[in-house]
């Protein structure tokens, strides 16, 4: 009597798993760049959507101060220090109880803000703490100074920070040679930045100068307040 016997071959040969494994990486390397891109538009769009919210707050703070946004002669009224800096300006809106949202001043991805967003810890004891808002590395907005609600609707109130304030120029990286300029209309939106990285009008002037028509005048001081960086930051 003859007898066969059948060989169940079990699992996968070496061959075949490295095989499977360089499709895998291969796919992955092809899928990572978009992934990476859709995650930064994500993240934009969500710092835009901040932008507004803190403009709506900024207009809602200007109701009630005769049409003045934050300014460094409100520091005594509501207890937040004199500073320059837009984190101290910034208070006077939590001090003022029009907003309890440290969140929305984060950016992501800004080489002044913290990897983590804040804590949205600004009371002691039920009390508004002026040295727990808006810590540094806790806001990424810079602020033009001295406008008010009735200003030219052009100008820009808010943009999310350069690194440096020398030079005004921006980081390329953070929305891929964008910025994100929010102004006094409410308008907030992404704006492209020239070849050395400095923010545009529709003239093709500096913005954040007085060569760009939305100030009317060479003799208008543009005064810009800038977040304090992160201490983890390089």
């Amino acid at each position: 009597m003859k007898l066969t016997t059948t060989n169940n071959r079990k699992g996968f040969t070496l061959v075949e798993l490295l095989v499977v494994i360089a499709i895998i990486v291969a796919l992955a390397a092809m899928a990572t760049p978009a992934i990476f891109k859709a995650l930064g538009r994500a993240a934009m769009a969500e710092s835009v959507s901040n932008g507004r919210q803190i403009k709506m707050i900024m207009d809602s703070f200007a109701m009630d101060n005769d049409g003045v946004y934050p300014s460094e002669e409100n520091a005594d009224f509501y207890q937040t220090g004199a500073t320059d800096t837009s984190n101290g300006l910034f208070k006077q809106l939590f001090a003022s109880g029009n907003t309890s949202s440290e969140k929305i001043f984060w950016v992501k991805g800004s080489k002044v803000c913290n990897q983590k967003r804040p804590d949205d810890v600004t009371t002691e004891g039920g009390v508004f703490a002026v040295g727990k808002c808006l810590e540094a590395g806790d806001n990424g907005w810079a602020y033009v100074q001295d406008q008010t609600n009735v200003d030219n609707p052009s100008r820009p109130l808010i943009f999310d920070s350069p690194p440096t304030a020398a030079g005004l120029t921006f980081d390329p990286d953070l929305w891929d040679k964008k910025a994100i300029v929010v102004r006094i209309d409410g308008s907030a939106s992404t704006v492209r930045l020239n070849p050395t990285n400095q923010l545009m009008d529709n003239d093709n002037k500096q913005l954040l100068t007085n060569a760009s028509e939305v100030w009317g005048s060479s003799d208008t001081t543009i005064r810009i307040a800038y977040p304090l960086k992160s201490p983890r930051s390089n």
